[in-house]
């Protein structure tokens, strides 16, 4: 019974909306005693968006073990907390300069932890965050108000101070919400994925504002 329901509700769902080429796969769930159907849907499109990337000559996975080499660094944190504020205000604001001085901010942080610590979260923001976005626009076609509840979810992990040195959780939030700040400033991220570039590199980058971003008199309060 809870397959016929979620098989229903999944063929409703515009899979091509989500993402161009993009289609339902075969699935199996092992959440069956799930009671919310509409959150199992979801799921279950993350899980076939995961298929299609591999199908679609997905390569840039991360190395999941490298985050034991993750640096726990105070300036770091402090950079990245900046960093997720303004990422979470271009989202809910569709705002370009905050788009900015979130980009500028994370480039800042690249000196900090270096390239490859920062490719390991762009990494994870590409792959994880992109088949998270494809769940929760799945969601929102569903029920606008559990897509709400969901996003905000993700937005308050990146504003909890508690989940800077989870570094694959944050970057699993920071994908999606990156693809629904890009979406919402009618910015194109959609691309082949066999494409070697990381989500971040969709985000235009504006020279003119970028020494804004690193002005402290505008960085949200620290967490020294």
């Amino acid at each position: 019974m809870l397959m016929d329901k979620l098989a229903k509700i999944l063929s409703r769902v515009d899979f091509n909306a989500i993402w161009p080429k993009f289609r339902a796969f075969p699935f199996a769930t092992e959440n069956v005693d799930c009671a919310d159907v509409e959150l199992l849907a979801a799921d279950a499109v993350r899980g076939m968006f995961y298929a299609f990337q591999k199908e679609q000559g997905e390569s840039r996975y991360p190395d999941n073990s490298a985050f034991s080499r993750y640096p726990a660094d105070l300036d770091n944190c402090n950079l990245k907390l900046a960093e997720n504020f303004y990422l979470v205000k271009a989202c809910m604001e569709a705002s370009e300069v905050d788009l900015q001085q979130f980009a500028a901010l994370r480039r800042a942080r690249a000196r900090i932890i270096g390239r490859e610590m920062l490719a390991l979260e762009l990494a994870v923001e590409t792959v994880e965050g992109m088949a998270e976005f494809a769940a929760l626009s799945a969601l929102n076609q569903i029920n606008r108000g559990k897509f709400i509840d969901e996003i905000e979810k993700h937005m308050a992990a990146l504003r909890n101070p508690e989940n800077l040195l989870k570094p694959q959780k944050s970057a699993h939030s920071s994908g999606c919400i990156l693809c629904f700040a890009l979406k919402n400033l009618n910015i194109d991220f959609n691309h082949d994925l066999t494409d070697k570039r990381p989500l971040f590199d969709f985000v235009p980058r504006q020279v003119s504002i970028v020494e804004k971003a690193l002005n402290s008199s505008i960085l949200p309060q620290s967490i020294i």
